[in-house]
């Protein structure tokens, strides 16, 4: 992410496998390390899964 604070918006997690998570939050900042705990935590959910076997870049679709 850039040096701009994004508080909420969209933003899209693309994994190596060509596949993508969108998803949306009101702080996309504190959201992203959610996800990152949760697939440290071996969370079940298919986007943690995918963290943990793919490598992905987070990329900011839109901010509000």
């Amino acid at each position: 992410m850039n040096k701009q604070e994004i508080k909420r918006g969209i933003y899209s997690i693309n994994f190596s496998n060509k596949k993508r998570y969108i998803g949306m939050s009101n702080n996309i900042k504190d959201r992203i390390k959610e996800h990152k705990i949760d697939a440290r935590n071996n969370d079940l959910l298919p986007v943690h899964c995918a963290m943990r076997k793919y490598n992905y870049e987070v990329k900011i679709l839109e901010d509000c």
